[in-house]
């Protein structure tokens, strides 16, 4: 017989359950206060640290967000002004910078701080230039558009063939030798920011930290010798495969950069061009702090977090994008059908497979296994052709075996200008042996004509699309007994890089080497999601929803699980693959282990310089 219900077993009034509390766990119809709103509970399934913003979840009864960010915004009005009299009393020559609302779904600043003529004059930004760098100093600096050049017009000897121009042990690294101070967002609860200036500064409750002269690869990098090398040999194989149906246009692998490399392996090869090699000075892996600062660099200089916007620096090699209905604009691809059309594709899309009913391949499958690989310093030398040419842009051109064209990104100085920024299309055709499931034919070497476009910023690839990079100073530690929750570690410091390889997992009660030295970030659920907030001063992002072109146009994937009672080191690397669709430039994934080495992941390293 049936169990009756009552109604004592049915819950049909409201629960006041107070302030919320992650560790609490919440039935339907609770309802609790969190800041300055009032959410109730509507799942029907109890559940504890769920976001109060996840509305299949939650529903807010009432939102005071408005009325606190307008109290806070006069707060900020006042702090502002009395920061600005700071400033100018004390005359502080360069300080500049953009301040957005912390969650807001607007990737454009509320306003611009400090002296409004840097709005245009980037002056800490053109302190970096791209130079030679050997044992930790910098030996010389390029012509910072024709890279074929030295700044003396003396040919530069960065294309290494072996025979007519051999290594000479040099890096081509994005130096800055004067050093800065930087506020990488702030602590405010409402506000972020991002400000540089050549000298000290507060702004609100925020000491700016300084920068010390540093330098960072303007590209991923090989492994030569056993150690980290930013160069371009062709003499030197890094890694290149074979694409699903077809053939590599990268097949020897000469000149492009090594993967499967761990985040343990790009920082041992990195740490073996020091003559300590158990320092992380003065070269050390790509470090999270030196990518914060590159991003505030570009909010600034762009003044939106947009920056994979097509009118910014644009969506780069991957499938932000639907495909393009203008050919060779931005990333895509083209086919030609029977009947003599093209129709056009992003790298997400399919159209071949290995044979009727077999397998179907992606785009991004039949270009070296899902690696659009470039050449080192391919974007860049491409550039410099075209200045040493006088090639203006949206103009086809030969250069290194391929056709090429470049845009001059809107607003921006441009290499006419003396600053090698812009947007580079590489056009590459590959041939395809199988099935055609469009035409529906079996084809036989079958042209697929691919664009790939990448964003060059100062000379540096701008920093997402191609293949991901290892950073280094940013951890994550998955608790088996708080479902499995991620608590992320971070360090400004580059001396307190941890140099042990420890990956085994520890019981509840021990701790990693990096957790005694690094600062405590904040933790987050087990999920994936797009990023509507930073961690304070971090590119590690909270998954609070939204989209990748709102609020802060960063994806979090950070989706494993530990056993109870044990506690899991998981790595982070940014960049993104190309078919990813929320690729963007503080796309963050802590799913691997810093052992893990996939075909897709690159890494790049810097320098601190006397």
């Amino acid at each position: 017989m049936a169990e009756k219900l009552t109604l004592l077993d049915v819950k049909i009034m409201f629960t006041p359950k107070g302030a919320y509390d992650e560790n609490t766990v919440y039935e339907r119809l609770d309802f609790i206060t969190s800041i300055d709103s009032t959410y109730l509970y509507i799942n029907q399934t109890p559940s504890k640290g769920i976001d109060v913003l996840n509305t299949d979840y939650w529903m807010c009864l009432a939102d005071g967000k408005p009325a606190t960010l307008a109290a806070a915004y006069a707060t900020a009005q006042a702090d502002y002004a009395k920061d600005q009299g700071d400033i100018l009393n004390n005359r502080l020559a360069t300080f500049y910078g953009c301040e957005w609302q912390k969650g807001g779904l607007d990737a454009q600043p509320i306003r611009w701080i400090g002296d409004e003529r840097y709005q245009t004059d980037h002056v800490i930004f053109n302190d970096f230039k791209v130079a030679k760098v050997k044992d930790g100093k910098v030996i010389g600096v390029l012509n910072q558009t024709n890279w074929f050049e030295m700044e003396d017009g003396t040919p530069s000897g960065i294309i290494i063939d072996g025979t007519d121009v051999t290594d000479d042990g040099c890096d081509i690294m994005l130096v800055n030798e004067k050093g800065f101070y930087v506020l990488n967002g702030g602590t405010d609860p409402n506000f972020e920011r991002r400000i540089v200036s050549d000298a000290p500064f507060t702004f609100g409750s925020d000491r700016a930290i300084y920068i010390e002269p540093f330098g960072m690869t303007v590209d991923f990098a090989i492994v030569k010798g056993g150690v980290s090398r930013c160069i371009r040999d062709n003499t030197h194989s890094g890694t290149a495969t074979t694409g699903n149906g077809g053939v590599s246009y990268l097949a020897d692998g000469l000149g492009v950069p090594t993967t499967y490399i761990s985040r343990f392996g790009a920082e041992g090869y990195a740490r073996a061009k020091n003559v300590d090699t158990s320092l992380n000075a003065p070269y050390a892996n790509t470090f999270q702090l030196d990518k914060n600062v590159w991003a505030t660099l570009l909010f600034i200089k762009f003044q939106t977090k947009d920056l994979h916007n097509q009118d910014c620096v644009g969506p780069c090699i991957s499938a932000n994008d639907s495909a393009p209905n203008i050919w060779g604009d931005k990333t895509g691809i083209r086919v030609k059908n029977v009947d003599e059309t093209y129709s056009h594709y992003n790298t997400n899309s399919s159209r071949f497979m290995s044979a009727v009913g077999g397998t179907s391949w992606n785009f991004y499958q039949l270009i070296n296994n899902y690696r659009p690989l470039l050449k080192i310093f391919d974007c860049q030398l491409a550039l410099s052709h075209a200045k040493q040419n006088n090639i203006p842009q949206n103009t086809l051109f030969e250069f290194d075996g391929f056709q090429y064209s470049y845009e001059n990104i809107q607003g921006s100085k441009g290499i006419a200008d003396g600053e090698m920024t812009a947007k580079v299309r590489k056009f590459v055709t590959v041939q395809f042996t199988g099935y055609d499931n469009v035409d529906k034919v079996d084809v036989v070497d079958k042209d697929v004509e691919y664009c790939f476009e990448q964003g060059v910023v100062h000379g540096k690839i701008a920093g997402w699309g191609n293949i991901w990079e290892w950073v280094s100073g940013l951890e994550g530690v998955i608790d088996g007994d708080s479902n499995s929750r991620y608590y992320f570690y971070q360090t400004d410091d580059v001396r307190k890089l941890t140099t042990d390889s420890d990956s085994t997992d520890k019981e509840n009660g021990e701790v990693f080497a990096f957790q005694n030295s690094y600062d405590y970030l904040g933790s987050d659920t087990n999920t994936n999601g797009y990023v509507r907030q930073m961690f304070d001063n971090s590119l590690m992002g909270m998954t609070l929803g939204g989209s990748l072109h709102t609020a802060e146009c960063g994806y979090r994937y950070s989706s494993t699980s530990a056993d109870a009672g044990k506690l899991v080191r998981r790595g982070v690397y940014f960049g993104g693959n190309a078919h990813y669709s929320y690729c963007a430039l503080r796309i963050a994934d802590a799913s691997n282990a810093p052992t893990a080495t996939y075909a897709n992941f690159g890494f790049g390293f810097r320098v601190t310089l006397p």
